[in-house]
């Protein structure tokens, strides 16, 4: 199947259309099929009407971007800047952390949607570590002095491997490619990666003039402690973040 290339200017219902197509396949919270199909259907109309994806994509007047600063005692770990880092990138937002009057804020910044998906995604992986943390420090008969190193450096072996977990699924994800009806392999996700993180940057930018961000890690972690946590790492599955009306376990985008 091929497609005729118009010679007329789209009109609004065409780029409105299409906009549409690529807020779907940028949704984090669709299932695979859901937003291979809208590439694809997009892909073809671009192609069709001689357009490029930056000409039809979101700007950041019309993202909504909106920030959200999680303040519970769970995200103020210093172990978990890697995963909030990795997870909003992943998820078509901007991960970081300010120190906001000498306390650690864990922030993310993007479309509503995704942020939620990111926000659930983090809660998710942090209640893991620190459960699996107790359980592992009993198994491995620690002694009870060394109890609270030993955790923070399973915590930290955790959410380094998975951060390196996730940003794999991004560099796969952004090479991804997709075929259009008329046979022509095009790239899946880049352009949309690249739209929306510029967006959140360029409202960060405005909003923030600098940005605080946390210095090094301020003790040596246990050997032993960040190694068990870096094994469980790789263990921790990564397809039960929630989707927007969804529930745990399902088939979300990037699984």
């Amino acid at each position: 199947k091929g497609y005729t290339m118009e010679t007329t200017i789209p009109n609004d219902t065409i780029i409105d259309r299409i906009k549409k197509l690529i807020a779907l396949a940028q949704n984090a919270g669709a299932s695979e099929n859901e937003a291979a199909t809208a590439m694809q259907k997009a892909q073809d109309m671009l192609a069709r009407y001689n357009l490029s994806i930056e000409q039809v994509s979101i700007t950041k007047q019309e993202a909504d971007i909106i920030e959200e600063r999680l303040v519970e005692s769970n995200f103020q770990y210093i172990w978990i800047r890697d995963l909030v880092k990795s997870i909003g990138r992943l998820y078509f937002c901007r991960g970081f952390i300010l120190n906001d009057n000498k306390k650690k804020v864990c922030c993310f910044a993007g479309q509503p949607h995704n942020v939620a998906i990111a926000k659930d995604m983090l809660t998710y992986l942090v209640d893991t570590i620190n459960r699996l943390k107790k359980i592992k420090c009993i198994e491995a008969n620690v002694e009870n002095s060394l109890h609270r190193n030993w955790q923070w450096s399973f915590s930290l072996g955790a959410a380094k491997r998975l951060a390196e977990r996730l940003n794999t699924m991004y560099t796969e994800s952004y090479q991804k490619q997709t075929v259009s009806s008329s046979g022509e392999t095009l790239p899946a996700l880049k352009s949309l990666y690249d739209v929306a993180l510029n967006n959140v940057n360029d409202w960060l930018k405005a909003k923030y003039v600098t940005g605080s961000k946390l210095g090094g890690n301020t003790q040596a972690p246990v050997a032993a402690g960040y190694h068990a946590g870096r094994q469980e790492g790789d263990k921790i599955s990564l397809n039960n973040q929630i989707g927007a009306g969804q529930s745990k376990g399902g088939n979300h985008l990037l699984r």
